[in-house]
C-alpha cells in the first residue's frame, strides 16, 4: 500500500532545490546564477551576483525563501537583444522581490547602436 502523510510537520526537508541548477534567479539581494544546492539544510548557493568574475565575484548562501523567480539573464552574461547582441552590465529597479527590474546592455554588434549601453 501506498500512505500519503497527513501533516508534514516542522522537521519536513524539501528533496529537490527550489529552481533548477544554471538558472539565472532574482534573490532578495539581486540577480546570480543558481549553481548548487545542499540537501541537509536547503541551503542555495547562488553565484555572482554582482560580478560574473574577477573583483566583485562572490558567492551567497540563501535559504528557500530568498530565492523569487528566474530570470532572463544576469549580469555578465552575452545576451541577444532586438537592437544587436550585447553584454549585460547592470540589472536596476528591480523592485523588493528584484523580478521587475531593466537590464543595461552594452551592444556589440555591428549596427546603429554599436558601442551604446541601452
Amino acid at each position: 500500500t501506498f500512505r500519503v502523510m497527513d501533516d508534514w510537520g516542522s522537521n519536513y526537508m524539501p528533496r529537490h532545490s527550489k529552481f533548477p541548477i544554471g538558472a539565472c534567479v532574482a534573490t532578495s539581494f539581486g540577480v546570480g546564477v543558481f549553481v548548487g544546492w545542499r540537501v541537509e539544510d536547503d541551503m542555495h548557493i547562488v553565484r555572482s551576483l554582482w560580478q560574473r568574475k574577477g573583483a566583485g565575484k562572490a558567492h551567497a548562501y540563501l535559504n528557500r525563501d530568498a530565492i523569487h523567480s528566474v530570470v532572463e539573464a544576469s549580469v555578465g552574461f552575452s545576451v541577444q537583444t532586438k537592437l544587436g547582441r550585447g553584454k549585460v552590465l547592470a540589472y536596476v529597479n528591480g523592485g523588493q522581490s528584484f523580478r521587475h527590474g531593466r537590464y543595461f546592455v552594452h551592444i556589440k554588434e555591428e549596427g546603429k547602436h554599436l558601442g551604446n549601453i541601452l
